[in-house]
């Protein structure tokens, strides 16, 4: 069977063109709901081009003997390697899709309606879906290493995510979580895993981020340690105690209290510069004072009524 044919134009003035393998149409509608469909395309590279670079892009089916998809668009944001380290990611560029208009979209889903095993490959194999393969050692690894991590992450146990003690410094943290990402981020292992192992590697990072989210924040760490009871941390132990509990109890019941009363000032004081805008000083005197009743202690209300009074004749 021919190949399904695409009409396929060149973009305007393209200073690169990358062409991208796929092992088969499968994996391109995987690729098409993740990113292109949507308007874009990361590239992993360390040489990235500025922003604003326009990039051709050959899409090759490898299952389906001649055919490619084309499609260009501008670089749009562009991560260094520095960044890709910090982050734990991959260093590249993220494209955005100039050619992704309504017919496009249209003939792409088309396409894609069609099953690539119904073609022959160079070599007359029909191709395999990613994961389909039997279980690598690998894989089997991973699985056991992620069902090891689910109990951490069921227990919200974000120490034991990023396998550190709880008396860690920042820079323990931060180092943790950069080894936790050159073994779990899920740009590591997308090509070879099933989906099933797949989604599972994409939750558990989620969880590792967050942890390491919650602990690099000193006030979020805080609260966390004395959710847990790690009082090695001196913060969590301070915010444990007794008379701290009672005291941030009472402030926020105070905080509760006031609100209304200082949204009501706040209302006030605006309402009475619309009446100093339309010449009505008088008015805003009023309005100011009724402010001053609600906070006796205010000096800016104070002053202001003052700077107010003086206009009158």
């Amino acid at each position: 069977m021919k190949a399904p044919q695409i009409t396929n134009q060149p973009g305007p003035h393209c200073e690169l063109a990358i062409r991208i393998r796929f092992n088969n149409m499968q994996r391109f509608r995987e690729e098409y709901e993740r990113q292109i469909g949507r308007g874009n395309y990361f590239v992993k590279s360390p040489r990235n081009k500025p922003i604003g670079t326009r990039v051709q892009l050959v899409f090759l089916i490898e299952s389906i003997e001649g055919l490619e998809i084309w499609s260009w668009g501008e670089v749009d944001q562009v991560i260094s390697a520095e960044e890709a380290d910090l982050l734990g990611g991959q260093p590249g560029m993220e494209i955005r899709l100039m050619d992704m208009n309504p017919q496009r979209i249209k003939e792409l889903e088309h396409l894609m309606t069609f099953d690539d095993a119904a073609f022959s490959s160079t070599q007359g194999q029909q191709s395999i879906r990613r994961g389909s393969y039997p279980p690598t050692e690998e894989q089997n690894s991973l699985r056991k290493q992620l069902e090891s991590l689910q109990l951490y992450a069921r227990r919200e146990d974000y120490y034991g995510l990023l396998k550190i003690p709880k008396n860690a410094s920042p820079s323990d943290i931060r180092d943790a979580y950069r080894q936790r990402s050159k073994e779990y981020h899920p740009d590591q292992h997308y090509r070879k895993l099933p989906n099933d192992l797949h989604n599972t590697l994409q939750e558990i990072f989620q969880q590792i981020t967050e942890a390491y989210r919650v602990l690099m924040d000193p006030a979020q760490r805080a609260r966390y340690d004395s959710k847990i009871g790690n009082y090695t941390n001196p913060l969590a132990a301070r915010a444990s105690q007794a008379h701290v509990k009672k005291q941030d109890a009472f402030q926020k019941n105070y905080n509760a209290m006031i609100e209304p009363r200082r949204q009501k000032i706040e209302l006030l004081s605006r309402e009475a510069e619309a009446d100093v805008i339309q010449g009505n000083v008088q008015g805003a005197i009023s309005k100011l004072q009724l402010a001053l009743t609600l906070d006796p202690l205010s000096s800016p209300i104070k002053k202001r009524i003052k700077e107010l009074k003086e206009q009158l004749p």
